[in-house]
């Protein structure tokens, strides 16, 4: 089995994961951030005022995580929610537990960005 320690960017403050048709997506402290405020910008006005500012105004959670992986597929980055949907039921269908592929989107391009398919091969291990 493989672990790797890669960082999670959310809005929502929770304790585990939840199953996700596209997976359950981690990568870089850059990448991470960027999702986080690509977030909060998509956020509809109702739940963006129901958020509590802190010290430095409203900002993202940046989770620390460590992601348990034993088959994993390399591909390209599949982008949307939809896409990626499909070619995780492809991957688990192949026998992979989790994809890896080179983040085209999120923080620098050169990066990998990794997605594991259950909320059990990722562990929360610490916020930003």
């Amino acid at each position: 089995m493989t672990s790797i320690i890669a960082y999670h960017g959310t809005v929502s403050h929770f304790d585990t994961f939840m199953p996700c048709s596209a997976g359950i997506h981690a990568g870089t402290f850059d990448q991470a951030v960027q999702v986080a405020t690509l977030k909060l910008a998509r956020m509809n006005p109702e739940d963006f005022e129901a958020l509590t500012p802190g010290p430095t105004g409203w900002r993202g959670i940046l989770l620390h995580v460590r992601l348990h992986m034993q088959r994993t597929k390399r591909q390209a980055d599949a982008r949307y929610p939809h896409a990626w949907a499909e070619q995780i039921r492809i991957a688990r269908a192949e026998g992979f537990d989790s994809i890896v592929y080179q983040n085209e989107y999120e923080g620098a391009k050169d990066a990998d960005s990794f997605v594991v398919f259950k909320p059990e091969q990722i562990a929360i291990i610490g916020r930003e």
